[in-house]
């Protein structure tokens, strides 16, 4: 994976910051997500529904709404969705209300696995050391972490523990 590293910000406000760093962090996950795809010989959209459908509710869960949030047509959503179930990353059951609607749901052989993400560890320390190249830190490894060192998928990932008030 090749990062442009060398990109100024030349923000004079602290909203234009937050616009860039957000924007870096987007263009990284994309890069990451789909180098993850290509190993299980995915389609950028197929991993992109398969991310969709693990962060959304049931309801939303439909070919239509994949096509209206993707802006694809349902024809695209469907075939895409067709090799997904073929793969057994997907399922598809009829709508208990509507059983001409199919609610998508993932399967248990998970591609994604968003709980193992970095920037959802115990370990993972945001800005540790602002204004360096690898602003974050591990606390396992006790090393620094570029946004490009982020892993989607890490095996010491360990989920951050919530108290009651943050349910």
């Amino acid at each position: 994976m090749k990062i442009n590293t060398k990109t100024k910000v030349n923000a004079s406000n602290i909203n234009e910051k937050i616009a860039f760093s957000l924007e870096r962090i987007s263009q990284i996950f994309r890069i990451l997500l789909w180098e993850k795809a290509k190993k299980f010989k995915l389609s950028p959209i197929q991993i992109q529904f398969l991310l969709y459908l693990n962060n959304h509710k049931a309801y939303f869960c439909t070919v239509s709404n994949l096509a209206e949030e993707f802006s694809l047509t349902r024809a695209t959503v469907s075939d895409a969705v067709k090799a997904l179930v073929k793969k057994k990353l997907l399922l598809k059951r009829a709508s208990p209300k509507d059983g001409r609607i199919f609610i998508l749901k993932l399967s248990q052989n998970r591609v994604i696995n968003t709980a193992r993400m970095c920037i959802v560890c115990r370990y993972f320390k945001k800005n540790a050391h602002p204004g360096s190249k690898k602003p974050h830190h591990c606390l396992l490894t006790d090393k620094p972490l570029a946004l490009s060192d982020l892993k989607l998928d890490c095996e010491n990932n360990e989920p951050k523990i919530k108290n009651k008030s943050n349910k």
